[in-house]
């Protein structure tokens, strides 16, 4: 469902996740502030596209900001993902930015305005981060495909991206810049 508020969002020190029909449609802005932001389809009731409002500005600071994709059935049915906000501003501190694509499906984080405050840093992370296969096939789970497209912000002189690591948790890392 949507919710009527209008305004700013500001998280500090904890966490939103938002699943089932939840969405933001009238949020003009989201500030995390030490906390985080998951927007969840992999665990939910339904698969929702834009649960922040495409418009809104979203600023980092020492934060998560995580699309979870919807897993697909049993049959050959993908289950695609996309959430869109007009800017991403990494303000400050170390930022973790990930788009999981559910079993079968493919997740598009996709942002209008990308930038960074010097000595801020954003983790890229994702299932197979950067490919992509249309249609993915049910029930095989090597084609989960996560793409972060951003339109517009630092040249790509300006990030730096390193090959995909395991980290301790046993995560993917596939970038920083």
């Amino acid at each position: 469902m949507s919710s009527d508020f209008n305004g700013t969002v500001t998280v500090r020190g904890g966490g939103i996740i938002m699943k089932d029909s939840g969405q933001f449609t009238g949020v003009t802005s989201v500030t995390l502030n030490y906390g985080g932001l998951f927007l969840e389809n992999q665990f939910s009731l339904s698969d929702v596209h834009n649960r922040i409002n495409p418009a809104a500005a979203v600023t980092m600071r020492g934060s998560v900001y995580e699309i979870r994709g919807f897993s697909g059935g049993t049959s050959n049915s993908a289950t695609n993902i996309t959430q869109s906000i007009a800017s991403l501003t990494v303000d400050a501190g170390a930022n973790y930015l990930g788009n999981l694509a559910g079993q079968s499906g493919s997740s598009d984080m996709v942002i209008g305005t990308f930038s960074r405050t010097p000595g801020a840093t954003v983790d890229f992370r994702g299932n197979n981060l950067g490919r992509y296969t249309a249609n993915a096939q049910a029930n095989d789970s090597g084609n989960q495909d996560s793409r972060i497209i951003i339109n517009g912000g630092l040249p790509a002189t300006a990030l730096s991206v390193e090959p995909a690591r395991r980290s301790p948790m046993g995560s993917s890392a596939a970038g920083r810049s």
